[in-house]
């Protein structure tokens, strides 16, 4: 994250604790909530790094703006998932590993890392 000046990184709905934390390293930090015009064009052709949670990519509801997101961003910005799923579902399944493929980051404690390894 040090490599990273002055980036703006951009959640979904409510901004996460780990949100928060890039804010306090001086990151601008934008939240998305229901569609993508809550995100002017500019600030997405600007940004230097994306950060999502995967429990945004599970829900039905928001799983369009992640993968539409995704892709109106550089090629060369960072992807960075949130991996804090209490429980996994086999109906999120297909979301878990598309989001896996997406990102560059991942940030996960250990007892996700160890659900994430029995995938």
């Amino acid at each position: 994250m040090q490599c990273m000046d002055h980036c703006i990184v951009i959640a979904f709905g409510q901004k996460t604790p780990f949100a928060r934390h890039l804010e306090k390293l001086g990151m601008d930090v934008c939240a998305v909530g229901k569609d993508l015009s809550d995100v002017q064009d500019d600030i997405l052709h600007d940004c230097e790094a994306i950060y999502w949670t995967m429990a945004s990519a599970c829900n039905i509801h928001k799983r369009h703006i992640v993968r539409s997101l995704l892709l109106s961003i550089p090629t060369d910005c960072t992807k960075i998932l949130d991996f804090n799923l209490r429980l996994l579902d086999a109906g999120q399944m297909g979301a878990v590993k598309e989001s896996l493929r997406c990102c560059n980051l991942l940030k996960i404690d250990e007892r996700e890392f160890t659900a994430i390894c029995q995938l």
